[in-house]
């Protein structure tokens, strides 16, 4: 019998103990299929689409080149590449008004510039406090999740955390801009089962892998493993102030195109309505 290496995790097996189901460093689930004219081939499930190939390897590499699976960005990587594009617009503005105070502008035209350095200065000081992490919501293993998890050292009750004040700002600016929850770990975030509060009659939900709460369609793929309800008086309170300053602060750039110059303005707007409301962010 000859003896199969494997590169990706060991995570299931067969009862006579040939490994069935593997899992990428990224969190990818990997599996053997068991029947039909691909018996013995391995195949890896993205959003709703299989991808198959004769080695594990082969399956993630076919899903990589049709585009299923993409590099990863992390939060922290996606808050650097904001700032870096915040420094670039602030060194602009610099070498703007160098240029106008040699042509000797008027000191209106100076002052305008003058207020949108101090802008894009506190845009790159509020970026640089923004900090994301994956809420990690009470997992209740399942026949679904068992397999995933039981590896991975989870606890059947641990300590429920709750989305933080940078992840609540994080999630109304992926709604500003019309996204939906990122997603970090598609194997995680469909292996366990979601928490939820509810806010104006709507279920508002987070899962393991996902950052930011649910859109109602991501609900619907990752909440398979369940929904756990659970009263939060303080986490409604939270929300509920942050939706207003989220209101607020999209009256104010309502009329600006879509872009990163909007983005950069709503983050500042939601500042200060945020401090209005004496929460610091």
């Amino acid at each position: 019998m000859v003896t199969e290496v494997f590169t990706y995790k060991v995570i299931g097996r067969m009862p006579e103990g040939l490994p069935n189901l593997l899992q990428t460093p990224e969190g990818h689930i990997i599996e053997r299929i068991a029947t039909g004219k691909q018996r013995g081939w391995w195949k890896v499930i993205i959003g709703k689409v299989e991808y198959v190939g004769k080695t594990p390897e082969s399956a993630i590499e076919i899903a990589k080149s049709r585009g299923a699976i993409l590099p990863e960005v992390t939060p922290a990587l996606e808050r650097q590449r904001l700032i870096t594009a915040a420094k670039e617009e602030l060194s602009l503005l610099r070498s703007g008004l160098r240029r106008l105070e040699k042509e000797r502008a008027s000191e209106y035209t100076l002052k305008v510039q003058r207020e949108g350095i101090i802008e894009a200065e506190q845009k790159i000081k509020q970026l640089q406090k923004l900090e994301v992490a994956i809420p990690t919501p009470p997992v209740v293993p399942t026949a679904l999740s068992k397999q995933v998890i039981a590896e991975e050292g989870y606890h059947s009750n641990p300590e429920e955390k709750l989305p933080s004040d940078h992840e609540l700002l994080l999630h109304f600016g992926i709604e500003e801009v019309g996204s939906p929850g990122v997603v970090l770990d598609e194997a995680r975030a469909r292996a366990t089962p979601c928490s939820c509060f509810t806010y104006k009659s709507k279920d508002y939900c987070w899962s393991r892998g996902i950052i930011g709460l649910l859109k109602p369609e991501q609900q619907e793929i990752y909440c398979v493993a369940g929904k756990t309800y659970k009263a939060q008086p303080a986490l409604t309170e939270r929300y509920t102030r942050f939706a207003e300053a989220a209101k607020e602060a999209h009256k104010k750039i309502e009329a600006m195109p879509k872009g990163r110059e909007r983005l950069m303005a709503w983050l500042a707007a939601m500042g200060e309505e945020l401090s209005k409301r004496a929460i610091e962010v």
